[in-house]
């Protein structure tokens, strides 16, 4: 398994399957130049990712590439609400929307495929999430992809300060890709 701390954090990306498109198109929110001093500019909020969509096989064979785990997720959306996701994908990947500053706790491909999940359902992912108490804190989240070290304390002191250990309800545990995956469970499982 990739152990590094993108891989301990683990990824979201939307996938789009349709007939005029069997392999489906996924939408990356996690693009970016991997470089030197990248997780630390995560961390700082500076960090520059965008928007990128890729055949559903390309990214399932990078991804095993790299050892990490692959769950997948059908949802109970009606045509209108899948056609609202399609929309608000192709709009977020287009060059003048793709491009965003990614923050760790609320601004990462988690919840952007959240947000987008949730525009297009009309809100149903957020009122079944809001409230419904969740096993995770932002320490859980911070320290499952940067481990008990001093760098990774300190920067959950800064990021969040007394807010670490307060349980998170399931909408927020969206910030993490498993917390997404639980938290589509439960409002657009079928």
């Amino acid at each position: 398994p990739d152990d590094s701390t993108f891989g301990r954090f683990g990824h979201a990306a939307l996938c789009v399957f349709a007939p005029e498109e069997p392999d489906g198109q996924c939408f990356n929110y996690g693009a970016a130049h991997a470089r030197a001093g990248l997780a630390r500019d995560v961390l700082l909020g500076r960090a520059r990712f965008w928007v990128k969509p890729e055949p559903y096989s390309f990214v399932i064979e990078y991804y095993r590439g790299q050892g990490r785990r692959i769950r997948a997720q059908a949802l109970s959306m009606s045509p209108e609400e899948i056609t609202r996701v399609v929309n608000l994908l192709a709009h977020d990947a287009a060059a003048e929307n793709s491009e965003y500053l990614c923050d760790p706790l609320r601004n990462n491909c988690s919840t952007r495929s959240r947000d987008v999940l949730d525009a297009a359902s009309f809100g149903r992912l957020h009122q079944a999430t809001v409230g419904t108490l969740s096993v995770r804190s932002y320490r859980d989240v911070l320290l499952q992809a940067l481990g008990e070290s001093f760098v990774a304390l300190a920067a959950l002191d800064l990021l969040v300060g007394e807010e670490a250990d307060r349980p998170l309800d399931a909408w927020d545990a969206m910030v993490a890709p498993d917390g997404l995956y639980d938290g589509v469970a439960l409002g657009l499982a079928p």
